[in-house]
């Protein structure tokens, strides 16, 4: 793919990222007068330098269903395939790609929320999860297991809270589909109820207008106690170490949620040392949510959303759903980007809305991160 030569010596150089071999291999530029993306049949081709071949924007789909993915995917493929769009463009990715510090911490979480696909991650016995538990992941303590009503009887886990000394670091990571049937059933937004976030070390005023999926939060409720009385443990022992929370899918609904609920519960020594990574997550909550979330103020945020994943979609904003204000991640088969929060300051609208492009549910499960690779030591 080739460019004009003015427009090649006015983009920075691409820092290839090939050697820490994920779905993230090369970068991707973007500029809000002139997007140098390329679309062919749909899906996003990038190299280190591309062109605009015809750019059109891309409207919002008005038939997305928040009951299942099959139908979302059906109401986009629909809607694109009577719009024959000849290209895309993006007006809200910024102009500079991922460092590779934000990629290593990319990669490293993926990694935890990887393992937590292990069909038995225990603390009964030796467990190895090859590639995921080497390099930035290795020298992990577990400190406990979240379980939930579904794996308690066959002995797998949802999450778990974890130490890594070397890094001074409380990992706490969640893995997706979770219960799959409150997001099925429950939609509707519902109160926070401040009494469940009780506060210990502050006051905090939750806005009245304040709500979230009632599925979502029934399900985070399931967790709560497990993950409040291990970060009280980890967090007596070793009271200066960050805490990293970090899911999958609806994994990162309840990281979001225990980042907050942590926030809100130990307060602000604790707040400026929670960082949240997030792949593949659904909204949560509405706009008064969003911005709520945002002002409190975490050390970081971190949303990762596949380029054709319908999941970071839903629930349909229609419906009154906005993502939480972070540096999104949008990624392809072989590109990357740093979104920032144009347009939509708190759901990154016009990043997002190439996902409209070719959404494809598989990618939901296979675009983030490499398969479980775990097995039992005897």
């Amino acid at each position: 793919m080739s460019t004009s030569t003015s427009t090649q010596s006015s983009l920075p150089q691409c820092t290839q990222v090939q050697p820490y071999s994920l779905a993230l291999p090369s970068c991707i530029y973007v500029d809000d007068q002139a997007p140098i993306v390329e679309s062919q049949a749909y899906t996003l081709q990038a190299s280190e330098s591309t062109s605009v071949t015809g750019t059109q924007q891309v409207k919002p789909s008005t038939a997305v269903s928040t009951v299942a993915i099959r139908i979302a995917t059906y109401a986009f493929k629909q809607y694109m395939d009577s719009t024959h769009l000849p290209g895309i463009s993006i007006t809200g990715m910024s102009v500079s790609p991922i460092s590779k510090t934000t990629l290593r911490l990319l990669i490293k979480h993926m990694k935890f929320t990887s393992a937590m696909y292990c069909d038995r991650v225990n603390m009964n016995g030796k467990w190895d999860c090859g590639a995921l538990c080497q390099g930035e992941t290795s020298q992990l303590q577990i400190l406990s297991l979240i379980k939930s009503d579904n794996t308690i009887t066959h002995g797998s886990s949802v999450g778990m809270v974890a130490l890594q000394h070397r890094t001074r670091s409380i990992i706490v990571t969640f893995r997706g589909m979770i219960f799959p049937g409150d997001w099925d059933r429950n939609h509707r937004l519902v109160r926070i109820d401040l009494e469940k976030y009780r506060l210990k070390n502050r006051a905090v005023d939750i806005p009245k207008e304040a709500k979230i999926h009632e599925g979502f939060l029934k399900a985070y409720m399931k967790l709560r106690d497990q993950v409040n009385w291990s970060l009280q443990i980890a967090l007596g022992l070793y009271p200066e170490y960050s805490i990293f929370f970090s899911g999958h899918s609806l994994g990162g609904v309840a990281a979001t949620l225990a980042a907050i609920d942590s926030a809100v519960y130990f307060g602000n020594e604790i707040t400026n040392r929670i960082h949240l990574f997030t792949f593949g997550s659904p909204r949560i909550g509405n706009k008064q949510w969003a911005t709520w979330v945002t002002e409190i103020g975490l050390a970081s945020v971190y949303r990762v959303a596949h380029i054709s994943d319908p999941v970071p979609h839903m629930p349909s904003s229609i419906m009154g759903y906005q993502h939480i204000s972070s540096g999104t991640i949008i990624l392809s088969d072989k590109t990357n980007a740093l979104c920032t929060t144009l347009g939509n300051p708190r759901d990154s609208a016009k990043c997002m809305q190439i996902a409209l492009v070719n959404p494809d549910p598989k990618v939901h499960v296979s675009g983030y991160f490499w398969p479980s690779d775990c097995r039992a030591i005897k």
